[in-house]
């Protein structure tokens, strides 16, 4: 086992790594999610949904582009570790107040939108998370960048299991009829801030050149020249994954939210795969875009994205198809209806295998970024705002399935062959896909008799996920990247 641990590539086994701790968060935080379900009514659960979807809405405002431009400069910037990293941080501060105003002075339209939910209540221990949170992400990105993957992942780990054995004993150490949230929201920005400390004094020690001044405006000049398009981009694409979750406020009430806030929560290992795979690979990647080894570059972007469809596509399968075990699993039957919402969220899951998005950084064409992912939100706003006015709100998620695939889809597929002069289907085959994606398929008709068998729920759900990858396993051992 240790010398086929040793035989796969130090790329893959970084990607490994990398996901095998992003995984962990994503797990701990669903875990989080299962327990609170049951332990909070409908009503205080759908007000903890909003504070976790608030902070994720403005976070990236915070960063503003400061992942992805930590990673694209410091590969090839070795003697402005420093400066860039100080950049990052003092955007992140800047950012944070000017947020924090203007909220402020929109704050009585905010908290008249959300009247049904106890804004006003847990507004400074969000502040203070997000504040705290974006330290920490923009920090675990500086390590990426200067090629330290595996402490990166050890941070978030860390945060992620603190986070998680705090919230255990918060809810198993109060009165059964003392439901305080705002004590459960005072955890997040403690514990974010203790790891963004740590972490911060970690980097201190392991970047050792020092602040040129006289570059520092002509590096800030740089560095938002880059991140700016970026942030708009990134955001505007990540705001047009969420804008339903703010159009059906008002169609739904309290308690509908909490239904639809589960049927829209991220799948463990879904992004993360084809994120964890682009993190380690970018440095690399962009290297040799840069020196114009454009094949080398399209090589490595080609087998990380037919690794990614590797696992994304079985995971969809069986998920799509059990999604009402899976939700009843989790949270609990009293939110079953949240499996139609959940479905439609699911068929966005195929296209994350492939990251197009690192092709147009590298190129250093965030504006096209910028254009595909303005144009997608717009639409999904409009198609998602009639579904909810119209028709059914838990149908809302399918404006930006229909965005996505009709026109971002077709915008990456020109773009790519733009770019690279080359089409998609060379260096990702079509045929590839298509079979793995048949595979995932047949690989679900064998659980079609373990439902005649009679065993209890959770086992068979368990008996039906091994068989299911077990036989997935078997019919793609011999595939070939």
């Amino acid at each position: 086992m240790f010398n086929l641990f040793k035989s796969i590539g130090i790329r893959t086994r970084k990607s490994i790594f990398l996901s095998a701790s992003k995984f962990f968060v994503n797990v701990s935080s669903l875990i989080i999610l299962m327990i609170l379900s049951r332990a909070l009514s409908i009503e205080e659960y759908s007000n903890y949904r909003q504070f976790i979807f608030l902070g994720g809405l403005i976070l990236p405002l915070i960063l503003f582009g400061g992942q992805q431009a930590i990673v694209f400069f410091l590969p090839s910037n070795r003697e402005k570790l420093n400066q860039f990293f100080s950049i990052s941080i003092l955007t992140i501060f800047i950012n944070f107040l000017l947020i924090f105003l203007l909220l402020n002075l929109f704050q009585s339209q905010i908290l008249d939108y959300y009247s049904k939910y106890a804004l006003e209540n847990f507004l400074p221990f969000l502040y203070a998370w997000i504040l705290a949170s974006s330290i920490l992400q923009i920090c675990s990105s500086v390590l990426i960048g200067i090629e330290k993957p595996l402490w990166s992942g050890f941070f978030l780990v860390i945060n992620a299991l603190l986070l998680l054995v705090t919230i255990l004993a918060w809810v198993y150490s109060r009165e059964e009829n003392l439901k305080d949230l705002n004590e459960l929201f005072k955890i997040y920005p403690i514990i974010f801030s203790v790891t963004a400390f740590l972490i911060v004094i970690f980097i201190s020690f392991n970047l050792k050149d020092s602040i040129n001044f006289k570059n520092y405006f002509s590096d800030i000049k740089d560095y938002f020249i880059f991140s700016i398009p970026i942030f708009f981009s990134q955001y505007i694409g990540s705001f047009g994954r969420k804008i339903s979750l703010i159009i059906i406020v008002p169609f739904i009430s309290q308690e509908a939210f909490a239904i639809y806030a589960n049927g829209a929560f991220e799948v463990p290992f879904i992004a993360i795969v084809a994120s964890s795979a682009i993190a380690v690979i970018s440095p690399e990647f962009i290297r040799y875009f840069k020196a114009g080894k454009l094949s080398d570059s399209l090589n490595l972007w080609r087998r990380a994205s037919l690794k990614s469809c590797l696992i994304i596509f079985p995971i969809f399968i069986f998920l799509f198809i059990e999604a009402n075990d899976v939700l009843i699993i989790l949270f609990s039957e009293k939110y079953i209806d949240s499996a139609l919402t959940f479905r439609c969220f699911l068929l966005l899951m195929p296209l994350q295998a492939v990251f197009f998005g690192l092709i147009f950084i590298a190129a250093k064409k965030p504006k096209l970024l910028l254009l595909r992912s303005s144009i997608t939100t717009l639409t999904s706003l409009i198609i998602t705002y009639i579904i909810c006015a119209k028709f059914n709100p838990m149908y809302a998620p399918l404006g930006i399935v229909i965005s996505v695939y009709f026109w971002a889809l077709p915008y990456n597929i020109y773009f790519f062959k733009k770019i690279t002069r080359y089409s998609v289907k060379e260096y990702l085959p079509l045929n590839k896909l298509f079979k793995l994606f048949v595979f995932s398929l047949i690989s679900y008709i064998p659980i079609l008799f373990i439902d005649f068998l009679i065993m209890p729920f959770l086992f068979s759900f368990a008996f039906s996920l091994i068989v299911y990858f077990v036989f997935y396993f078997i019919l793609v051992r011999n595939y070939k990247f």
